[in-house]
């Protein structure tokens, strides 16, 4: 049995408007509870997570995703953590747990009153690093297969 936490998929997103057609699309990740978690816990939203790699300049190539990879596993082995984030959002990648980080939110939600932080106990903010890992490699595959597709040429 599938004992992740998370569940995830990526999509290449276009949009069409009245006389225009972005050709270029956005790679998105959809990041989610698994049904396993979902069978012994209540919803949890771990939308931020797939936000992080959505939105992050840094993970908008093959190149400088390989590179972050890359930086994470060299500051894991040495013992440091690694933070890949902006002032938004972002991931505190630990040895053990990652912690997705609301940096727009409050714990009680006086400075924002739509805040991840607020939505998901705080218990469920962490999720292993080695599903974070798995996902990130994962995500530079889906780049690389999105660099062979050309529409509209």
């Amino acid at each position: 049995m599938n004992q992740r936490i998370l569940d995830y998929y990526f999509i290449k997103e276009y949009q069409w408007k009245k006389d225009w057609f972005s050709t270029s699309g956005i790679c998105k990740a959809k990041i989610c509870a698994s049904d396993y978690f979902l069978q012994t816990n209540a919803y949890v939203d771990f939308s931020i997570f797939g936000d992080c790699f959505s939105v992050l300049r840094k993970l908008k190539t093959v190149k400088s995703s390989n590179q972050v990879l890359f930086e994470i596993k060299t500051n894991l082995n040495i013992g440091k953590d690694y933070y890949l984030g902006d002032e938004v959002s972002g991931l505190a990648i630990g040895a053990n747990v990652t912690q997705a980080i609301d940096n727009l939110g409050s714990e009680d939600g006086i400075e924002s009153q739509i805040s991840w932080n607020i939505k998901t106990p705080k218990e469920f903010q962490t999720v292993p690093t080695s599903e974070i890992l798995i996902i990130l490699e994962d995500w530079i595959k889906f780049l690389r297969e999105q660099e062979k597709i050309k529409i509209c040429e």
